[in-house]
């Protein structure tokens, strides 16, 4: 067969037995952008869509096992970590990715929210993983976690980025009226904003909307983007996702990756 192979991600996070959020949002990201998804699952959740009930975490001998077995086979072109629920995870993750250090890693700290996690996790995302991933996707709570000797938004991702972190997408950093503010900082360019404005409900409100976003990011890296333009057109997708999500229970509201399926046309109010 000579038909052409999609990129690849790798994506580890945990499975939401709702379809919402952790892996099936990744996998449902990389499908809409033209990607081929490969998962590691990290946790095994009980959940709807209202609240996690309970958490099981994936015995990390399988976390690398699953991990390993698909980058010896695949073409990985970009890994994306989300959820991880153990220190020994960040460690293992952490001696995988230094074997393959042209893959770019996006890494969802907004993810460690979500679940049920061992203390000293940011800690061990701080100290082995920060270093080796190309974009980080947090906000600002999560920075203040994860830099809390730093006094300002932009001296916190001076510092992580001081690690190695090349790139920090900030979500939520500043609210107006009617519109929503996230940043970009790099640390080979000048931050940048992006304006999200009135029109899509807001990510809190939704289940898998962190998920949907860093995986964006990391399916448009995997097709060749830079961070700055991954970021940029994943913005966008997100935007028109949320624009368009649906309700499939009871609780919160999903992202609809799949919006370009719909027959109408769907709001364009994002603006960068």
């Amino acid at each position: 067969m000579n038909n052409p192979t999609p990129p690849v991600i790798l994506t580890l996070a945990p499975h939401d037995p709702t379809g919402c959020s952790g892996v099936s949002a990744d996998i449902q990201t990389a499908v809409s952008l033209g990607c081929h998804p490969a998962a590691v699952v990290t946790a095994l959740a009980a959940r709807d869509t209202r609240e996690l009930k309970d958490s099981l975490s994936v015995d990390t001998a399988l976390v690398i096992e699953q991990a390993r077995a698909l980058l010896e086979d695949m073409p990985v072109a970009a890994i994306k970590v989300g959820e991880l629920a153990e220190v020994e995870h960040c460690e293992a993750i952490h001696s995988i990715l230094k074997d393959y250090p042209r893959i770019p890693v996006v890494l969802d700290l907004s993810a460690q929210r979500a679940g049920i996690h061992r203390p000293g996790i940011m800690q061990a995302m701080r100290a082995l993983l920060l270093p080796l991933t190309r974009l980080l996707c947090a906000n600002t709570h999560d920075l203040q976690q994860l830099a809390p000797e730093g006094d300002t938004l932009d001296a916190k991702a001076n510092l992580l980025m001081e690690t190695g972190c090349q790139a920090i997408q900030v979500s939520r950093c500043r609210h107006s009226r009617q519109a929503c503010i996230n940043r970009l900082y790099s640390r080979t360019e000048p931050a940048r904003e992006f304006e999200w404005g009135s029109g899509c409900p807001k990510p809190e409100t939704l289940l898998g909307a962190n998920a949907t976003l860093s995986s964006a990011c990391a399916a448009y890296l995997a097709h060749g983007s830079s961070v700055q333009q991954a970021v940029q057109q994943a913005q966008q997708f997100a935007w028109q996702a949320y624009a368009n999500a649906q309700r499939v229970g009871m609780g919160k509201l999903v992202p609809n990756r799949l919006f370009w399926t719909l027959d109408q046309d769907t709001p364009k109010r994002f603006r960068h």
